[in-house]
């Protein structure tokens, strides 16, 4: 007779929806992808922007000011919109791929590890090995790496009979590596 499994801490039926794969991968993006010095890169745009006010006011050189703002704005837009586009974009593309591989999964919640079993796999997940845990409004998120995530929809938790007792656990687990974001951005 080998050695007894330990009962799992929480048990969640997962089913992440297309929006919050896409949500997911923004965040994961934000974090440790090209979005991950939005922040930076937004408070360059404004300061272009506001250099070229202050040409524009200072009568310094008109022409130096409107292309210090153009440059602003358009330093903006691609950073809020055109990227997260193209990151929304490949989620979509990557969301039946996902879909067909982990639908539908149900997540073991260990002392050590997190199991996912799927019809097709079973994933074994040490958290200690997990970079971060994100949590947001509609989301949790375990990351495992740049490309790898284990997205729990909070929802999922309601659902659950231990719901509220799996989600101090991991907020537990998580103490230091927990991250609470309102949005993909902040």
């Amino acid at each position: 007779m080998g050695p007894q499994k330990t009962p799992p801490r929480a048990v969640l039926d997962i089913a992440p929806t297309q929006d919050e794969y896409e949500d997911a991968c923004l965040i994961a993006a934000g974090r440790s992808g090209r979005l991950r010095y939005a922040v930076v890169w937004i408070l360059a745009a404004v300061a272009l922007f506001c250099a070229g006010l202050s040409m524009l006011v200072g009568e310094w050189s008109v022409l130096l000011g409107v292309l210090l703002i153009a440059a602003g704005v358009l330093l903006m837009v691609y950073v809020l919109v055109l990227e997260p586009g193209r990151i929304r974009r490949r989620a979509r593309r990557d969301w039946e791929t996902y879909r067909a591989l982990m639908e539908p999964a149900q997540v073991q919640l260990y002392l050590d590890y997190a199991e996912t079993h799927t019809p097709a796999l079973v994933l074994t997940d040490s958290y200690a090995l997990m970079e971060e845990c994100i949590e947001t409004p509609r989301l949790i998120l375990l990351r495992k790496d740049e490309e790898r995530l284990l997205i729990l929809p909070r929802r999922c938790f309601a659902e659950q009979a231990d719901g509220e007792t799996a989600l101090e656990f991991l907020r537990q687990t998580f103490a230091r590596k927990r991250r609470v974001k309102r949005s993909w951005l902040f």
